[in-house]
């Protein structure tokens, strides 16, 4: 197996020229899934144990109540960022766990925070901002957030621009900066009050622990989030290994980031993986890059092996 770096700009033609045997992908739009497939490629894709979120800094005084993340939560057009900007592959997510993961709890003890502006609007209301002249305002002073977010996912640069549009839409403006990722890690990584909102993908293996995500003390709680009881069951359910007495700690986890949202869990979404049909026998897996890789096999032409 050779891996490379390689050109997005130019990896579509290198695939499709037979250059490269497999490709994966984060998001693929539907134009290119029938021109590979035209051209005799399998396109196989699977859902990720992963999501992406808007990072809500809590050491920000506003964005500290629990209303107003809610009420960011119902603002977000989020189904309509999954039906256009992933075509479809995906779906909204509420929680820091996937539907179908073991940890989740059921859709009877999750709030799905359908998009429903009139709602946030009432929720910060009540949580004691008022409008004037269509704008959100704490006190005499106008409510804006500044959003971060890294450059290279074609699906996350989208989704920013529908937050400051969704955003406005109930009074709040928005200011996004693009920057490199390294550029905006360095900024979560000071784990202070330097930025407002920022947009990062998270993803976890088999295991529900993200002791690091939401703890109190975590090494990537870049938001400063913290809840006693949240604690108490990220240390609770490292005290078993059985999966059956795992799952209610979890679960209960799960209905606590749901209902008090640590982020506001945008989506998860699927990754693409496009094979030249010479290699065959490829699966993919949640959890595997190579999944079962003793079993791919290359077919052999006239002129060699591809």
């Amino acid at each position: 197996m050779v891996i490379q770096v390689i050109n997005a700009d130019t990896v579509q033609a290198q695939v499709l020229d037979g250059e490269i045997d497999l490709l994966r992908v984060e998001s693929l739009n539907p134009d290119d899934i029938e021109e590979y497939e035209d051209n005799g490629f399998i396109i196989l894709h699977n859902r990720l144990n992963a999501y992406q979120h808007m990072v809500i800094n809590h050491r920000n005084p506003i964005l500290a109540k629990k209303e107003v993340r809610q009420a960011l939560a119902y603002a977000i057009n989020r189904q309509g960022i999954v039906d256009s900007l992933l075509y479809g592959y995906g779906e909204v997510a509420n929680d820091v766990y996937t539907r179908d993961f073991w940890a989740y709890p059921g859709d009877d003890k999750i709030n799905p925070y359908e998009y429903d502006p009139e709602k946030a609007k009432e929720l910060l209301t009540d949580a004691g901002f008022t409008y004037k002249n269509g704008g959100l305002y704490d006190g005499e002073s106008p409510v804006t957030f500044e959003l971060i977010y890294p450059s290279g996912n074609k699906a996350r640069e989208g989704a920013a621009t529908v937050i400051q549009q969704n955003l406005k839409d109930i009074g709040i403006d928005v200011n996004l900066q693009l920057m490199e990722f390294a550029a905006m890690t360095a900024i979560l990584q000071k784990f202070d009050d330097s930025y407002d909102l920022a947009l990062l993908g998270n993803g976890f293996g088999l295991d529900a622990d993200v002791s690091q995500l939401i703890g109190t003390n975590g090494s990537t709680n870049y938001a400063g989030f913290s809840n006693e009881r949240v604690d108490e069951l990220l240390s609770e359910g490292l005290n078993y290994v059985d999966v059956e007495k795992r799952a209610p700690i979890y679960k209960e986890l799960a209905a606590l980031t749901n209902e008090y949202l640590p982020s506001v869990y945008l989506y998860n979404w699927d990754r693409f993986t496009i094979v030249n049909p010479k290699l065959k026998n490829v699966v993919v897996s949640t959890y595997s890059y190579s999944h079962d890789i003793e079993n791919w096999d290359i077919e052999e032409t006239e002129d060699g092996f591809h």
